[in-house]
């Protein structure tokens, strides 16, 4: 691996800070700047609508929620967060699974929902693995997958020779609670 790809794993991790001031960015929302996908709003020049894949947009709300879910992190805190709707946290969330996925090793990460529609079609599960693939076409940091299910996603490969499973081996895993809450009792993540 080359020494620029350990500095973008290092930032992906630990954030980056601008030598220009001294401000500094999450891992986190480092991941999601530049390897996020999102859907964005576009006018044509008749101004009807239509969006088109890219990269997101800096907006002050994702500065602070990422700030908040690494302070709360480092505590081994939890967090609690009430939003508006369409305003992105999908694809915030996809890309966070995103990075645990791709940069700590046996990480495994939950996508908990009440039903099956908030996780997959245009929910969060499917932001994950949209993401996914668009980091590991056009970047150093592809890794097959053992599991490639819809609710289930684990990185790594069987070595034939020891009949075991090795590689990454990080998982991005779905949980429909469907009104059942408990369900979600006991998942450990990251």
């Amino acid at each position: 691996m080359s020494s620029y790809s350990r500095k973008i794993i290092r930032r992906c991790l630990d954030g980056y800070v601008r030598k220009s001031d001294g401000e500094w960015i999450t891992g986190y929302y480092y991941h999601f700047l530049n390897y996020g996908r999102v859907e964005i709003a576009l006018k044509d020049k008749h101004g009807r609508g239509y969006k088109k894949e890219g990269f997101p947009n800096v907006y002050d709300s994702h500065y602070w929620f990422f700030h908040y879910i690494d302070l709360a992190e480092s505590m081994g805190l939890f967090g609690f967060n009430l939003k508006k709707r369409r305003w992105g946290y999908s694809y915030i969330l996809g890309s966070i699974c995103g990075r645990n996925y791709t940069h700590i090793r046996r990480s495994k990460s939950y996508i908990i929902a009440d039903g099956k529609e908030f996780l997959e079609k245009d929910g969060t599960l499917s932001k994950f693995k949209n993401q996914q693939n668009f980091l590991e076409v056009n970047t150093p940091f592809w890794s097959p997958r053992s599991k490639d299910l819809i609710d289930h996603t684990r990185s790594g490969y069987k070595d034939i020779e020891r009949n075991v499973e090795v590689g990454r081996l990080s998982e991005v895993i779905a949980v429909t609670c469907k009104g059942d809450p408990d369900k979600a009792r006991g998942k450990s993540g990251k």
